[in-house]
């Protein structure tokens, strides 16, 4: 039994009781080429679990993170990211087998994280993200919106795999309907708990921002929502696109008010003039 199996059992057998077969698990001896690409002849690669987000709030939240985050890397004048939500993984091409062949309530082995950030790749749109694709390149940061029925599963087999697999720098997760925001950084090849700035912010090296929680409305949502920050005690987080749009519009209709209040005054004085 290879190491990464025996710590799969152990980390899963200790913290649920999610069955997961050999035929995963074995999944989990790979990190890099060569890879059998044989295997994906024939088959589909599904884009799909066929699970819908648990709530409006839920797919509200993580295209505020992605927008957030898109908007940031604009404003910085970078283009060499990827960002998107709900998205497959497939890191080998036994693990996209599998998915393509099974169910997914038989087996955990298909991989559609919330929200997604990979720094310094190509950029352009993709139907689903292929390690063998992408110069063995896994994700950088990883965000889960938690539900009941997902909770479970983000805490254990996907940690377990973003972390011992994938060896993704930084890993969140966001209960939406509690409010419950808990973040890991990779430390010596575990997840252990980011440490906690100002209003409970977490400082993200991958992104130079702080991730916090933001009270306010978005998209006539009233909610608390996870944000990103520039800074620890920054009072507002990072604009979105459409936020920026909104305050530039908002800007403009002043602009228009005041120029009209100017004209109106101008006029009034005139009359008095001619008066």
């Amino acid at each position: 039994m290879t190491r990464e199996r025996a710590l799969a059992k152990i980390a899963l057998g200790e913290t649920s009781s999610l069955l997961v077969s050999s035929e995963v698990l074995a999944q989990t001896e790979y990190r890099g080429p060569p890879w059998d690409l044989s295997l994906l002849e024939g088959i589909e690669l599904l884009e799909d679990d066929g699970v819908p987000m648990a709530s409006d709030l839920h797919r509200r939240q993580m295209n505020l993170l992605v927008d957030g985050v898109g908007a940031l890397m604009v404003a910085r004048g970078r283009s060499n990211y990827y960002v998107s939500g709900d998205i497959f993984i497939y890191y080998t091409p036994e693990q996209a087998r599998h998915v393509a062949t099974h169910e997914p309530s038989e087996e955990r082995a298909f991989m559609g994280p919330d929200f997604v950030f990979v720094d310094g790749v190509t950029p352009g749109p993709r139907r689903s993200w292929q390690v063998w694709n992408e110069e063995n390149r896994y994700p950088d940061i990883i965000a889960e919106l938690l539900s009941p029925s997902t909770a479970r599963i983000d805490q254990t087999v996907k940690k377990w795999r973003y972390c011992h697999i994938f060896r993704t720098p930084e890993y969140y997760l966001y209960e939406p309907d509690s409010d419950v925001f808990t973040a890991y950084h990779l430390v010596d090849g575990e997840y252990c708990r980011a440490r906690r700035g100002a209003n409970g912010r977490v400082y993200s090296e991958k992104l130079d921002v702080w991730f916090g929680l933001w009270q306010g409305t978005s998209h006539s949502y009233t909610a608390s929502w996870l944000r990103i920050y520039e800074s620890e005690h920054a009072t507002d987080p990072f604009p979105t696109s459409e936020e920026q749009a909104q305050a530039e519009r908002q800007r403009a209709d002043d602009e228009r008010q005041r120029a009209n209040r100017a004209e109106a005054e101008v006029a009034r004085l005139r009359a008095l003039l001619n008066q």
